[in-house]
Protein backbone atom coordinates (compact mmCIF):
# COMPACT_ATOMS: atom_id res chain seq x y z
CA UNK A 1 0.00 0.00 0.00
CA UNK A 2 2.91 2.12 1.28
CA UNK A 3 4.54 2.07 -2.25
CA UNK A 4 1.64 2.73 -4.48
CA UNK A 5 1.01 5.88 -2.28
CA UNK A 6 4.44 7.04 -2.98
CA UNK A 7 3.60 6.26 -6.41
CA UNK A 8 0.97 8.43 -6.90
CA UNK A 9 2.79 11.28 -4.81
CA UNK A 10 5.73 11.14 -7.25
CA UNK A 11 3.38 11.27 -10.24
CA UNK A 12 1.84 14.30 -8.59
CA UNK A 13 4.35 16.15 -8.36
CA UNK A 14 6.29 15.42 -11.30
CA UNK A 15 2.68 16.81 -13.15
CA UNK A 16 2.49 20.04 -10.99
CA UNK A 17 5.97 20.74 -11.96
CA UNK A 18 5.74 20.49 -15.60
CA UNK A 19 2.24 22.68 -14.96
CA UNK A 20 4.82 25.39 -13.23
CA UNK A 21 7.27 25.05 -16.60
CA UNK A 22 4.31 25.25 -18.80
CA UNK A 23 3.44 28.27 -17.43
CA UNK A 24 6.48 30.08 -17.25
CA UNK A 25 6.92 29.37 -20.74
CA UNK A 26 4.07 30.43 -21.59
CA UNK A 27 4.63 34.04 -19.81
CA UNK A 28 7.77 34.57 -22.15
CA UNK A 29 7.00 37.53 -24.51
CA UNK A 30 6.74 35.81 -28.30
CA UNK A 31 7.35 39.21 -30.33
CA UNK A 32 10.59 40.32 -31.03
CA UNK A 33 9.64 43.42 -29.44
CA UNK A 34 8.58 42.21 -26.26
CA UNK A 35 11.21 39.76 -26.07
CA UNK A 36 13.45 42.96 -26.03
CA UNK A 37 11.70 44.31 -23.11
CA UNK A 38 11.65 41.64 -21.28
CA UNK A 39 15.36 41.20 -21.15
CA UNK A 40 15.66 44.79 -20.57
CA UNK A 41 13.54 44.31 -17.43
CA UNK A 42 15.65 41.58 -16.32
CA UNK A 43 18.91 43.51 -16.50
CA UNK A 44 17.45 46.31 -14.73
CA UNK A 45 16.62 44.86 -11.75
CA UNK A 46 20.41 42.79 -12.08
CA UNK A 47 22.07 46.68 -12.27
CA UNK A 48 19.99 48.37 -9.85
CA UNK A 49 20.57 45.26 -7.26
CA UNK A 50 24.22 45.50 -8.21
CA UNK A 51 24.49 49.63 -8.23
CA UNK A 52 22.70 50.15 -4.92
CA UNK A 53 25.55 51.65 -3.14
CA UNK A 54 26.16 51.35 0.93
CA UNK A 55 26.14 54.40 2.74
CA UNK A 56 29.48 53.41 4.31
CA UNK A 57 31.46 55.41 0.94
CA UNK A 58 31.45 58.00 1.92
CA UNK A 59 32.58 57.69 5.69
CA UNK A 60 35.55 55.25 4.02
CA UNK A 61 36.74 58.67 2.18
CA UNK A 62 36.03 61.01 5.05
CA UNK A 63 38.25 58.53 7.34
CA UNK A 64 40.80 58.06 4.63
CA UNK A 65 40.31 54.32 4.60
CA UNK A 66 41.35 54.01 0.56
CA UNK A 67 40.79 49.46 1.38
CA UNK A 68 37.14 50.32 1.74
CA UNK A 69 37.04 52.63 -0.99
CA UNK A 70 38.57 50.16 -3.60
CA UNK A 71 36.42 47.46 -2.53
CA UNK A 72 33.82 49.30 -3.61
CA UNK A 73 35.34 50.36 -6.80
CA UNK A 74 35.65 46.96 -7.51
CA UNK A 75 32.14 45.23 -6.28
CA UNK A 76 30.14 48.33 -8.30
CA UNK A 77 29.68 50.45 -11.22
CA UNK A 78 32.39 52.88 -10.61
CA UNK A 79 29.96 55.44 -12.51
CA UNK A 80 27.63 55.37 -9.68
CA UNK A 81 30.79 55.51 -6.90
CA UNK A 82 31.89 58.33 -8.94
CA UNK A 83 28.46 60.62 -8.69
CA UNK A 84 27.13 59.58 -4.84
CA UNK A 85 27.24 62.78 -3.17
CA UNK A 86 27.83 63.09 0.53
CA UNK A 87 24.83 65.44 2.98
CA UNK A 88 27.14 68.39 1.46
CA UNK A 89 26.21 67.55 -2.31
CA UNK A 90 29.77 66.49 -2.73
CA UNK A 91 30.86 63.77 -4.82
CA UNK A 92 33.30 61.40 -4.14
CA UNK A 93 36.53 63.26 -5.66
CA UNK A 94 35.63 66.91 -3.99
CA UNK A 95 35.24 64.88 -0.68
CA UNK A 96 38.38 63.35 -0.62
CA UNK A 97 39.85 66.30 -1.78
CA UNK A 98 38.75 68.45 1.16
CA UNK A 99 39.65 66.16 3.63
CA UNK A 100 42.90 65.87 1.63
CA UNK A 101 43.28 62.23 1.68
CA UNK A 102 45.78 62.05 -1.64
CA UNK A 103 45.68 58.17 -2.11
CA UNK A 104 41.93 58.76 -2.70
CA UNK A 105 42.14 60.98 -5.20
CA UNK A 106 44.33 59.08 -7.07
CA UNK A 107 42.76 55.77 -6.72
CA UNK A 108 39.23 57.54 -8.22
CA UNK A 109 40.70 59.05 -10.37
CA UNK A 110 42.94 55.84 -11.62
CA UNK A 111 39.25 54.24 -12.01
CA UNK A 112 38.58 56.75 -14.48
CA UNK A 113 36.36 59.80 -12.69
CA UNK A 114 36.27 63.31 -13.94
CA UNK A 115 39.43 65.45 -13.07
CA UNK A 116 36.80 68.77 -13.65
CA UNK A 117 33.79 67.15 -11.62
CA UNK A 118 31.59 69.37 -9.82
CA UNK A 119 30.23 69.94 -6.50
CA UNK A 120 26.37 71.85 -6.17
CA UNK A 121 27.93 75.21 -6.66
CA UNK A 122 29.91 74.29 -9.70
CA UNK A 123 33.41 74.08 -7.74
CA UNK A 124 36.12 71.69 -9.32
CA UNK A 125 38.79 69.65 -7.09
CA UNK A 126 41.75 71.99 -8.77
CA UNK A 127 39.04 75.16 -6.47
CA UNK A 128 38.95 73.04 -3.40
CA UNK A 129 42.22 72.43 -3.26
CA UNK A 130 44.14 75.61 -4.20
CA UNK A 131 41.83 77.29 -1.15
CA UNK A 132 42.85 74.79 1.32
CA UNK A 133 46.70 74.72 -0.25
CA UNK A 134 46.81 71.58 -0.55
CA UNK A 135 49.77 71.77 -2.97
CA UNK A 136 50.54 68.20 -3.38
CA UNK A 137 46.53 67.05 -4.65
CA UNK A 138 46.87 70.08 -6.67
CA UNK A 139 49.94 68.86 -8.59
CA UNK A 140 48.40 65.46 -8.58
CA UNK A 141 45.33 66.97 -10.56
CA UNK A 142 47.30 69.20 -13.18
CA UNK A 143 49.48 66.09 -13.89
CA UNK A 144 45.72 64.86 -15.40
CA UNK A 145 45.58 65.54 -19.05
CA UNK A 146 42.05 66.78 -18.41
CA UNK A 147 42.10 69.06 -16.53
CA UNK A 148 41.23 72.36 -16.80
CA UNK A 149 42.65 75.27 -14.94
CA UNK A 150 40.70 77.70 -16.09
CA UNK A 151 37.02 76.43 -15.36
CA UNK A 152 35.10 78.13 -13.82
CA UNK A 153 32.33 77.42 -10.73
CA UNK A 154 28.65 79.23 -10.78
CA UNK A 155 29.85 82.71 -9.28
CA UNK A 156 33.07 82.59 -12.26
CA UNK A 157 35.82 81.98 -10.49
CA UNK A 158 38.39 80.38 -11.48
CA UNK A 159 41.08 77.84 -8.98
CA UNK A 160 43.05 81.03 -8.68
CA UNK A 161 40.32 83.12 -7.26
CA UNK A 162 39.84 80.96 -4.89
CA UNK A 163 43.38 80.78 -3.78
CA UNK A 164 42.21 84.26 -2.72
CA UNK A 165 39.63 83.12 -0.46
CA UNK A 166 42.74 81.36 2.04
CA UNK A 167 43.90 83.11 4.73
CA UNK A 168 47.25 82.10 4.58
CA UNK A 169 49.14 84.14 2.73
CA UNK A 170 52.25 81.29 2.59
CA UNK A 171 50.49 78.29 1.46
CA UNK A 172 48.44 80.71 -1.00
CA UNK A 173 51.22 82.22 -2.93
CA UNK A 174 52.59 78.54 -3.48
CA UNK A 175 49.19 77.60 -4.83
CA UNK A 176 49.21 80.52 -7.35
CA UNK A 177 52.65 79.56 -8.52
CA UNK A 178 51.83 76.55 -9.34
CA UNK A 179 48.55 77.77 -10.78
CA UNK A 180 50.55 80.34 -12.77
CA UNK A 181 53.28 77.90 -13.83
CA UNK A 182 50.40 75.60 -15.48
CA UNK A 183 48.67 77.91 -17.57
CA UNK A 184 45.77 79.71 -15.57
CA UNK A 185 44.58 83.47 -16.82
CA UNK A 186 45.48 85.76 -14.15
CA UNK A 187 43.13 88.72 -16.01
CA UNK A 188 39.89 86.36 -15.72
CA UNK A 189 37.06 88.18 -13.13
CA UNK A 190 34.58 86.69 -10.80
CA UNK A 191 30.65 88.11 -11.10
CA UNK A 192 31.74 91.17 -9.08
CA UNK A 193 34.68 92.21 -11.20
CA UNK A 194 37.64 90.84 -9.07
CA UNK A 195 40.46 89.54 -10.69
CA UNK A 196 42.92 87.70 -8.31
CA UNK A 197 45.11 91.24 -8.22
CA UNK A 198 42.45 92.83 -7.35
CA UNK A 199 41.84 90.60 -4.21
CA UNK A 200 45.03 90.14 -3.15
CA UNK A 201 45.81 93.52 -3.11
CA UNK A 202 42.28 94.18 -0.60
CA UNK A 203 43.70 91.17 1.81
CA UNK A 204 47.28 92.52 1.93
CA UNK A 205 48.85 89.94 0.54
CA UNK A 206 51.68 91.69 -1.35
CA UNK A 207 54.26 89.02 -2.01
CA UNK A 208 51.18 87.18 -4.67
CA UNK A 209 50.79 91.21 -5.82
CA UNK A 210 54.57 91.13 -6.80
CA UNK A 211 54.13 87.23 -8.47
CA UNK A 212 50.85 88.28 -10.24
CA UNK A 213 52.43 91.24 -11.70
CA UNK A 214 55.84 90.09 -12.78
CA UNK A 215 53.60 86.70 -14.79
CA UNK A 216 51.14 89.48 -16.26
CA UNK A 217 54.33 91.48 -17.52
CA UNK A 218 56.30 88.24 -18.97
CA UNK A 219 52.84 86.29 -20.22
CA UNK A 220 51.27 89.17 -22.33
CA UNK A 221 48.34 88.74 -20.26
CA UNK A 222 45.16 89.61 -22.61
CA UNK A 223 46.93 89.60 -25.93
CA UNK A 224 48.38 92.23 -25.69
CA UNK A 225 51.52 92.88 -27.93
CA UNK A 226 53.39 94.32 -25.62
CA UNK A 227 56.33 93.14 -23.32
CA UNK A 228 55.81 95.07 -20.26
CA UNK A 229 58.74 96.63 -18.70
CA UNK A 230 60.25 95.16 -15.92
CA UNK A 231 62.05 97.01 -12.86
CA UNK A 232 65.58 96.53 -14.50
CA UNK A 233 64.35 98.70 -18.13
CA UNK A 234 62.35 100.98 -16.01
CA UNK A 235 65.40 103.14 -15.22
CA UNK A 236 66.72 102.55 -19.33
CA UNK A 237 63.18 104.04 -20.19
CA UNK A 238 63.25 106.85 -18.20
CA UNK A 239 67.02 108.12 -18.85
CA UNK A 240 67.18 106.87 -22.82
CA UNK A 241 63.76 107.36 -23.85
CA UNK A 242 63.41 111.11 -25.93
CA UNK A 243 60.43 109.73 -28.81
CA UNK A 244 58.98 106.46 -28.33
CA UNK A 245 57.72 104.57 -30.79
CA UNK A 246 55.67 101.92 -32.02
CA UNK A 247 59.33 99.31 -33.04
CA UNK A 248 60.98 100.44 -29.25
CA UNK A 249 57.84 99.02 -27.23
CA UNK A 250 56.46 96.87 -29.77
CA UNK A 251 53.09 98.94 -29.10
CA UNK A 252 50.12 99.30 -31.67
CA UNK A 253 49.58 102.11 -34.04
CA UNK A 254 47.09 103.95 -31.73
CA UNK A 255 49.48 104.62 -29.23
CA UNK A 256 52.48 105.01 -31.19
CA UNK A 257 50.12 108.39 -32.44
CA UNK A 258 49.80 109.60 -29.12
CA UNK A 259 53.76 110.35 -28.47
CA UNK A 260 54.54 113.26 -25.89
CA UNK A 261 57.27 115.32 -26.65
CA UNK A 262 56.46 118.88 -24.95
CA UNK A 263 57.96 120.69 -21.91
CA UNK A 264 57.14 117.88 -18.80
CA UNK A 265 59.46 115.00 -20.64
CA UNK A 266 59.98 113.08 -17.73
CA UNK A 267 55.71 112.91 -16.81
CA UNK A 268 55.52 111.77 -20.93
CA UNK A 269 58.06 109.23 -19.80
CA UNK A 270 56.56 107.97 -16.62
CA UNK A 271 53.18 107.76 -18.50
CA UNK A 272 54.52 105.24 -21.06
CA UNK A 273 56.12 103.06 -18.55
CA UNK A 274 53.23 102.93 -16.23
CA UNK A 275 51.08 102.04 -19.18
CA UNK A 276 53.77 99.18 -20.08
CA UNK A 277 53.03 97.87 -16.24
CA UNK A 278 50.01 98.37 -14.93
CA UNK A 279 47.86 95.86 -17.16
CA UNK A 280 44.09 95.38 -15.90
CA UNK A 281 44.69 97.80 -12.70
CA UNK A 282 44.47 100.97 -15.50
CA UNK A 283 40.73 101.20 -14.27
CA UNK A 284 41.31 101.82 -11.08
CA UNK A 285 44.56 103.89 -11.55
CA UNK A 286 42.32 106.36 -14.18
CA UNK A 287 39.84 106.63 -10.80
CA UNK A 288 42.61 106.94 -8.36
CA UNK A 289 44.09 110.03 -10.12
CA UNK A 290 40.85 111.84 -9.99
CA UNK A 291 40.80 111.09 -6.24
CA UNK A 292 44.19 113.36 -5.55
CA UNK A 293 43.64 116.21 -3.76
CA UNK A 294 43.14 119.19 -6.46
CA UNK A 295 42.39 117.43 -9.46
CA UNK A 296 39.07 118.27 -11.71
CA UNK A 297 37.04 116.27 -12.14
CA UNK A 298 36.64 113.54 -14.75
CA UNK A 299 35.25 113.82 -18.26
CA UNK A 300 36.12 110.55 -19.84
CA UNK A 301 34.62 107.22 -18.91
CA UNK A 302 36.03 104.17 -18.75
CA UNK A 303 33.60 102.97 -21.72
CA UNK A 304 34.37 105.42 -23.96
CA UNK A 305 38.24 104.85 -23.66
CA UNK A 306 37.35 100.57 -23.90
CA UNK A 307 35.53 101.73 -27.07
CA UNK A 308 38.74 103.87 -28.87
CA UNK A 309 41.40 102.24 -28.05
CA UNK A 310 42.59 98.09 -28.22
CA UNK A 311 44.83 96.19 -25.73
CA UNK A 312 45.71 96.96 -22.21
CA UNK A 313 48.60 99.31 -22.93
CA UNK A 314 46.91 101.57 -25.71
CA UNK A 315 43.74 101.72 -22.93
CA UNK A 316 46.21 102.55 -20.02
CA UNK A 317 47.86 105.15 -22.64
CA UNK A 318 45.11 106.77 -22.98
CA UNK A 319 43.75 107.10 -20.08
CA UNK A 320 46.75 108.63 -18.55
CA UNK A 321 47.02 111.44 -21.57
CA UNK A 322 43.51 112.41 -20.99
CA UNK A 323 44.06 112.25 -17.20
CA UNK A 324 47.39 114.70 -17.81
CA UNK A 325 45.92 116.69 -20.57
CA UNK A 326 42.03 117.43 -17.98
CA UNK A 327 44.55 118.53 -15.62
CA UNK A 328 47.15 120.32 -17.50
CA UNK A 329 49.77 121.19 -14.98
CA UNK A 330 47.78 119.65 -11.92
CA UNK A 331 49.50 116.54 -14.12
CA UNK A 332 52.61 115.35 -12.27
CA UNK A 333 54.64 112.63 -11.64
CA UNK A 334 54.09 112.77 -7.48
CA UNK A 335 50.12 112.96 -8.41
CA UNK A 336 50.59 109.70 -10.24
CA UNK A 337 52.52 108.33 -7.65
CA UNK A 338 50.42 108.74 -5.52
CA UNK A 339 47.52 107.77 -7.43
CA UNK A 340 49.55 104.40 -7.89
CA UNK A 341 49.89 103.81 -4.27
CA UNK A 342 46.34 104.12 -3.87
CA UNK A 343 45.51 101.24 -6.54
CA UNK A 344 47.83 99.26 -4.67
CA UNK A 345 49.98 99.21 -7.41
CA UNK A 346 53.61 99.86 -4.86
CA UNK A 347 55.84 98.29 -7.33
CA UNK A 348 55.34 100.92 -9.95
CA UNK A 349 55.04 103.70 -7.75
CA UNK A 350 58.50 102.83 -5.85
CA UNK A 351 60.62 102.20 -9.24
CA UNK A 352 59.47 105.85 -9.95
CA UNK A 353 60.22 107.25 -6.51
CA UNK A 354 63.79 105.44 -6.66
CA UNK A 355 64.72 107.37 -10.27
CA UNK A 356 63.70 110.46 -8.88
CA UNK A 357 66.01 109.95 -6.37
Amino acid sequence: MEPMIYACRSRAASVTSKAKSNDSLASLPTSKESKEGFLQSLISKVTSKKDKLPDSLHDAIQEGRIQDVCKLLQNFNPKYIFEKTNSNSDPPLIAATQCGHKDIVELLLRYGDNVNRQNASGATPLMIASRVGNLSIMQTLLRNPGIAVNHTDFHHKTALLWCMQASDEHYTLEAVKILLDNGVNPSLEDKSGNTALTLAKKKGFFAIVDVLCKHMNEHKVNNTKDHLTSSGEFENSLSSITTISSHSFGASSFASSHIDTGEDNTLAKTIQVVAKRIGTDWKMLFRDLYLQPGQQARSVSVKHIEHKAQGLYDMAYEALMEWRQSQGDGATVQVLRNALLECGRKDIADMIRDQET
